[in-house]
Parts: C-alpha cells; structure tokens; sequence
C-alpha cells in the first residue's frame, strides 16, 4: 500500500510574523508531518507547533524521534 500526499501553499501565505500549528491525527513514523514542518520552517514563521490526537510508541514507532529536539510536538493519547 502506497498513499501519496500533495500539500502546497503559496510563497505568501505563511509570513515571519505567523505563528503555524501543524495537526495531524496520527503519528507514527512521522515521515509525513516532518515533510510538512520541513515546508513550513522555509517560510521563517515566529514558532511552529505539531500536534497529535494519537501517537504510537509501540512496534518500534517513534515518530517523534524524526524531528529536531526544539520542535515544540504535543500528544494527545500514547498507545
């Protein structure tokens, strides 16, 4: 199973006065959110938040691990 995910803004919609939350329900590998707070962070917005309803620990997924330590990421539910 592949899923394909197209996000796009345009070079304006985000400004350095800004403040971005990024909220996704699920996180597990985190590859997705991180290409999305990678897009974000070009824009130099004052402070970007991520946050998850669920975030799965077990199975060996640790998303969180993926982005840099200062990301600001909140969670809702640990399963």
């Amino acid at each position: 199973l592949v899923q394909l995910v197209s996000f796009g803004c345009g070079v304006d919609a985000i400004t350095s006065d800004d403040v971005v939350l990024l909220h996704d329900d699920l996180l597990a590998t985190g590859g997705t959110m991180k290409a999305a707070y990678n897009l974000v962070r070009k824009f130099n917005p004052k402070n970007i938040y991520v946050n998850f309803i669920i975030e799965i620990t077990d199975e060996g997924l640790h998303g969180r691990d993926i982005f840099d330590k200062e990301t600001e990421i909140t969670t809702l539910i640990k399963v």
